[in-house]
Protein backbone atom coordinates (compact mmCIF):
# COMPACT_ATOMS: atom_id res chain seq x y z
CA UNK A 1 0.00 0.00 0.00
CA UNK A 2 1.57 3.62 -0.92
CA UNK A 3 0.05 7.06 0.69
CA UNK A 4 2.05 10.42 -0.59
CA UNK A 5 3.05 12.16 2.03
CA UNK A 6 2.09 15.74 0.83
CA UNK A 7 -1.44 14.63 0.77
CA UNK A 8 -1.37 13.86 4.71
CA UNK A 9 0.84 17.28 5.34
CA UNK A 10 -1.93 19.23 3.68
CA UNK A 11 -4.35 17.34 5.25
CA UNK A 12 -3.66 17.28 8.70
CA UNK A 13 -5.43 13.84 8.91
CA UNK A 14 -6.63 11.05 7.07
CA UNK A 15 -8.61 8.02 7.27
CA UNK A 16 -8.17 5.83 4.18
CA UNK A 17 -8.68 2.26 3.26
CA UNK A 18 -5.06 1.57 1.38
CA UNK A 19 -5.23 -1.43 -1.24
CA UNK A 20 -2.27 -4.10 -0.36
CA UNK A 21 0.31 -4.82 -2.68
CA UNK A 22 1.87 -8.83 -3.61
CA UNK A 23 -1.85 -10.15 -2.39
CA UNK A 24 -4.42 -11.50 -4.35
CA UNK A 25 -6.87 -8.75 -2.58
CA UNK A 26 -6.76 -7.45 0.70
CA UNK A 27 -6.69 -3.55 2.08
CA UNK A 28 -5.93 -1.98 5.83
CA UNK A 29 -7.94 0.89 7.14
CA UNK A 30 -5.47 3.46 8.53
CA UNK A 31 -6.19 6.92 10.72
CA UNK A 32 -2.60 9.21 9.93
CA UNK A 33 -2.32 11.99 11.63
CA UNK A 34 0.43 14.79 10.81
CA UNK A 35 2.27 17.06 13.34
CA UNK A 36 5.11 18.99 12.74
CA UNK A 37 7.97 19.61 15.17
CA UNK A 38 7.35 22.42 18.10
CA UNK A 39 8.93 24.22 20.95
CA UNK A 40 5.67 25.11 22.68
CA UNK A 41 3.90 22.62 25.38
CA UNK A 42 0.75 24.24 23.93
CA UNK A 43 1.11 21.77 20.92
CA UNK A 44 0.82 18.74 22.81
CA UNK A 45 -2.25 19.78 24.34
CA UNK A 46 -3.51 20.10 20.34
CA UNK A 47 -2.06 16.64 19.88
CA UNK A 48 -4.19 14.86 22.92
CA UNK A 49 -7.27 16.81 21.81
CA UNK A 50 -7.18 15.53 18.22
CA UNK A 51 -6.04 12.40 19.39
CA UNK A 52 -9.57 11.95 21.93
CA UNK A 53 -11.38 13.12 18.33
CA UNK A 54 -9.70 10.69 16.49
CA UNK A 55 -9.46 7.50 18.73
CA UNK A 56 -11.20 6.15 21.55
CA UNK A 57 -9.38 3.82 24.00
CA UNK A 58 -5.91 3.25 23.54
CA UNK A 59 -3.13 6.84 23.87
CA UNK A 60 -0.89 7.42 21.16
CA UNK A 61 2.53 8.59 22.31
CA UNK A 62 2.90 12.48 21.85
CA UNK A 63 6.78 12.88 22.02
CA UNK A 64 9.90 10.89 21.09
CA UNK A 65 12.12 10.98 24.34
CA UNK A 66 15.92 10.29 23.38
CA UNK A 67 17.91 9.81 25.70
CA UNK A 68 21.76 9.43 26.10
CA UNK A 69 23.76 7.76 28.36
CA UNK A 70 27.43 8.96 28.18
CA UNK A 71 28.92 7.60 31.63
CA UNK A 72 29.27 7.59 35.16
CA UNK A 73 31.99 8.80 37.11
CA UNK A 74 33.32 8.09 41.19
CA UNK A 75 30.50 4.98 41.35
CA UNK A 76 30.04 3.80 45.34
CA UNK A 77 31.96 0.87 45.75
CA UNK A 78 30.10 -1.98 47.16
CA UNK A 79 29.54 -1.51 51.11
CA UNK A 80 29.56 -4.55 51.96
CA UNK A 81 32.81 -6.40 49.73
CA UNK A 82 34.61 -2.89 49.16
CA UNK A 83 34.55 -4.25 45.55
CA UNK A 84 33.90 -2.00 42.29
CA UNK A 85 30.44 -2.21 41.22
CA UNK A 86 29.11 -3.96 38.01
CA UNK A 87 26.82 -1.22 36.72
CA UNK A 88 24.45 -0.61 34.49
CA UNK A 89 21.58 1.46 33.90
CA UNK A 90 18.10 1.21 33.72
CA UNK A 91 16.33 4.24 31.80
CA UNK A 92 12.31 4.49 32.73
CA UNK A 93 9.51 6.68 31.89
CA UNK A 94 6.21 5.50 32.63
CA UNK A 95 5.93 1.67 32.41
CA UNK A 96 8.89 1.62 29.57
CA UNK A 97 11.96 0.15 30.38
CA UNK A 98 15.38 0.20 28.95
CA UNK A 99 18.68 -1.39 30.30
CA UNK A 100 22.17 -0.47 28.95
CA UNK A 101 24.98 -2.63 29.14
CA UNK A 102 26.34 -3.95 32.57
CA UNK A 103 30.01 -3.26 33.12
CA UNK A 104 32.28 -5.44 34.82
CA UNK A 105 34.34 -3.72 38.31
CA UNK A 106 33.65 -0.66 37.62
CA UNK A 107 33.67 2.76 39.22
CA UNK A 108 33.61 5.52 35.56
CA UNK A 109 31.99 3.24 33.14
CA UNK A 110 31.62 4.69 29.84
CA UNK A 111 27.87 3.62 28.27
CA UNK A 112 28.04 5.65 25.51
CA UNK A 113 24.05 4.07 25.24
CA UNK A 114 21.04 5.89 23.50
CA UNK A 115 17.38 5.22 24.84
CA UNK A 116 14.34 6.24 22.29
CA UNK A 117 11.49 5.92 24.52
CA UNK A 118 7.37 7.45 23.14
CA UNK A 119 6.17 9.18 25.74
CA UNK A 120 2.11 9.06 25.78
CA UNK A 121 1.93 12.18 28.55
CA UNK A 122 5.32 13.72 28.60
CA UNK A 123 3.66 16.97 30.53
CA UNK A 124 3.06 14.51 33.50
CA UNK A 125 5.59 11.27 32.74
CA UNK A 126 9.13 11.58 34.57
CA UNK A 127 12.18 10.43 33.33
CA UNK A 128 14.20 8.03 35.82
CA UNK A 129 17.72 6.73 35.25
CA UNK A 130 18.70 4.06 38.00
CA UNK A 131 22.34 3.13 38.18
CA UNK A 132 22.08 -0.61 39.39
CA UNK A 133 24.65 -3.05 40.69
CA UNK A 134 24.48 -6.15 39.15
CA UNK A 135 27.31 -7.88 41.39
CA UNK A 136 23.96 -7.08 44.38
CA UNK A 137 21.05 -8.02 43.15
CA UNK A 138 20.40 -4.93 40.96
CA UNK A 139 20.19 -2.67 43.86
CA UNK A 140 20.40 0.63 42.65
CA UNK A 141 23.33 2.86 43.61
CA UNK A 142 23.11 5.70 42.43
CA UNK A 143 19.77 7.88 40.32
CA UNK A 144 18.51 10.95 38.75
CA UNK A 145 14.73 11.86 38.38
CA UNK A 146 13.10 15.12 36.27
CA UNK A 147 9.72 15.37 34.84
CA UNK A 148 9.59 15.39 31.11
CA UNK A 149 8.38 18.57 30.62
CA UNK A 150 11.55 20.34 32.25
CA UNK A 151 13.24 18.86 28.64
CA UNK A 152 11.89 21.90 26.87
Amino acid sequence: AQLRLNTLVNDDHINTWLTLQDVKKGSLNVSLQYFSLAKQKSALEMIERKNNEMIKGEKLSKALLVCYIDRCLNLPRSKRRSQEPNPFCRVKVESTEIKTQTFESQTNPQFEHTSQILCINPIHEKLKIDVCNAQSKNEVIAYFEMPIKQVY
